[in-house]
C-alpha cells in the first residue's frame, strides 16, 4: 500500500527558481485497496506553461494555495479604486462606489446617477397607501358619530349635549310645556285641593320625583329643569302641572310627550320609579309660550278640533315601537292656537293588529283557543329592613295557554274574557304591636286591585 511517506523519494515538486514560488501538486491518499488490485495510471506530467507567471495565478487556479499577508495587501489595493464604469447600466448611472460597512465585513455598491438629470420628487407608494387607509379610517370614526347622533336624537354624546336639530329655531321654541294626565292607584280626597294640606304637599313631592327620574334618564336632561303648578282633581287622581325647561326648545310638547310614553312603555304603564300607575287615554301635553301666564288648567282647556293621529306605518307594516301624535288648534286656521298662545299636543302608542298566524286561528272571538293560567303569586311589599310599606305596588301575572300549554299571546285570552294579564295593586300593610304585616284579606285585595288596560298595552304583556 502506498502513502505519502512512501512515495517521499517520488515527490511530485516543481520549483520556479526565478520567481521564488513554489506548486505542490497534491499527492494521491492513502487507498485502502490493495496492490494487486489497481490498475496502472500513467505518471502526471506538469507541463511548462502552468509554470508561467501570466498564465497562472495564485490564489485562484491553485486551490491549495492561500498566503493571508498577501490577500489583504491585494484588498487594501482594491478599496483605493474609488470609481469604475458600470458596463451592465448603460446611460442610468455615473459610476459607482464600493463602501465598507462600519463594523460588519459586507461591502456595498453605490451607483452614481448622472449630475446632469435631476432626482424624481414622487413619493414612495406605502405612503400613498397609507394616507388612503388613515382617510378610509377617518371617514368610519365620523359615520359613527354621525349614526351614534342620529340615535340618540340630540342626548348627550360622550358627556357633551349635541341637539343639532334645535340649532336653527331655537328662539322660535318653548320653555314651558303644561301636562295632564290620570293616576289610577290613587284616590282623590278634598284635601288634595289645598294646596297647604299634607296630602296635597305629599303627593306633589312625590309625583316630582318621578318626574324627575323620568327626564333625568332621557335624551331630555340638558333641557329638563322640573316640575310646578301642581293641581289636582276628582276621577281617580287627575293631575295638571307644567314642566319647567331651561332653554327654550322646538316641538318642546311632542318632544316631552315621546319622553314621557316611551317611559310608561317601559314602565308597562307604571311612572318611574313604580308609584304611580297612569291612564295612557289622559296623557296630554300643551307647549306654552314664553309669554302667557296663563295656568295649566286655562291652558288645557277642551275647545277646538283634534287633529288626525299621525301614521303608525314603517315601510308598508304597521310599527307598534312607533308613538302617534294629534294635536289640538283652536282657531280657524293652523297658527291660530287655543289662547292664541298654546298647542295642545297627545301622544299615544302605536297599536298593531294581530299577527295574520294568531288571526287565521278563528273568525270568532268566542271560538278563539287559549285559557289563562293561575295567578302568580304578589311581589313583596318588604324593603330592605323587612318592613311593610304601603307607598310601593304589588303585581301579579298570568300567562295565556293554548294546546299542550303553548303560549300564546295575551290578547287571545283577553278577547275572549274581557280579563287581563296582569294586576297591579298598592300594598296593604295592617299596624301590629308597632309593627307593620302584609295584610292577607283576599277581600281586600279585590278591592283594591287594579287591571292594566290591555287594549292600550298588548305589545306590553305577551308572554316572553
Amino acid at each position: 500500500m502506498k502513502t505519502l511517506a512512501g512515495d517521499s523519494a517520488e515527490e511530485k515538486l516543481s520549483t520556479n527558481k526565478d520567481n521564488k514560488k513554489i506548486f505542490i501538486v497534491p499527492a494521491a491518499f492513502g487507498d485502502p485497496i490493495k496492490d494487486g488490485e489497481k490498475n496502472t495510471f500513467p505518471s502526471m506530467d506538469i507541463k511548462p506553461t502552468f509554470l508561467i507567471q501570466d498564465f497562472y495565478e495564485k490564489g485562484l487556479d491553485n486551490p491549495a494555495y492561500y498566503d493571508p499577508a498577501d490577500v489583504r495587501r491585494m484588498a487594501r489595493i482594491d478599496t483605493k479604486k474609488q470609481k469604475f464604469t458600470s458596463r451592465s447600466i448603460p446611460g442610468e448611472t455615473n459610476g459607482a462606489k464600493l463602501t465598507k460597512i462600519p463594523g460588519l465585513n459586507i461591502w456595498r455598491l453605490d451607483f452614481r446617477k448622472p449630475a446632469s438629470k435631476p432626482e424624481k420628487s414622487s413619493s414612495p407608494w406605502y405612503r400613498l397607501t397609507t394616507t388612503l387607509a388613515m382617510l378610509a379610517i377617518l371617514a368610519l370614526i365620523i359615520s359613527g358619530v354621525a349614526v351614534i347622533v342620529h340615535a340618540v336624537k340630540g342626548g348627550l354624546i360622550f358627556g357633551v349635549p349635541w341637539f343639532p336639530f334645535e340649532a336653527e329655531n331655537e328662539a322660535a321654541g318653548v320653555d314651558r310645556v303644561a301636562a295632564h294626565f290620570r293616576i289610577m292607584n290613587r284616590e282623590f280626597v278634598s284635601e288634595l285641593e289645598n294646596h297647604s294640606s299634607k296630602e296635597h304637599i305629599q303627593l306633589v313631592a312625590e309625583l316630582k320625583h318621578s318626574l324627575d327620574v323620568l327626564f333625568m334618564d332621557s335624551p331630555l336632561i340638558n333641557f329638563y329643569n322640573g316640575s310646578d303648578n301642581f293641581e289636582f282633581s276628582n276621577g281617580s287622581v287627575v293631575v295638571r302641572c307644567v314642566i319647567l325647561l331651561n332653554r327654550p326648545l322646538t316641538d318642546g310638547a311632542q318632544k316631552i310627550g315621546f319622553a314621557f310614553v316611551r317611559a310608561l312603555e317601559e314602565g308597562k304603564g307604571i311612572l318611574p320609579p313604580g308609584m304611580f300607575y297612569i291612564d295612557v287615554h289622559t296623557v296630554r301635553f300643551a307647549a306654552v309660550k314664553m309669554d302667557s301666564l296663563e295656568t295649566s288648567r286655562e291652558i288645557l282647556q277642551e275647545t277646538g278640533q283634534w287633529t288626525e293621529w299621525s301614521s303608525c306605518m314603517k315601510n308598508g307594516t304597521c310599527d307598534s315601537s312607533r308613538i302617534r301624535v294629534r294635536r289640538k288648534y283652536c282657531g280657524a286656521s293652523v297658527e291660530d292656537l287655543c289662547g292664541s298662545n298654546t298647542e295642545i299636543v297627545e301622544t299615544r302608542p302605536c297599536l298593531c293588529p294581530l299577527p295574520d298566524l294568531v288571526a287565521t286561528l278563528t273568525t270568532s272571538s268566542l271560538l278563539l283557543p287559549g285559557q289563562w293560567s293561575e295567578w302568580s303569586a304578589w311581589s313583596s311589599c318588604l324593603t330592605f329592613n323587612k318592613l311593610c310599606d304601603s307607598s310601593q305596588l304589588q303585581r301579579r301575572t298570568r300567562n295565556c295557554l293554548g294546546s299542550k300549554s303553548r303560549m300564546l299571546p295575551s290578547t287571545i285570552c283577553h278577547r275572549k274574557s274581557g280579563e287581563s294579564a296582569m294586576q297591579i295593586r298598592h300594598c296593604i300593610c295592617i299596624q301590629n304591636h308597632d309593627d307593620y304585616e302584609q295584610a292577607e284579606s283576599e277581600e281586600a285585595k279585590k278591592e283594591t286591585t287594579l287591571k292594566i288596560f290591555e287594549n292600550d298595552y298588548m305589545h306590553w304583556v305577551i308572554p316572553v
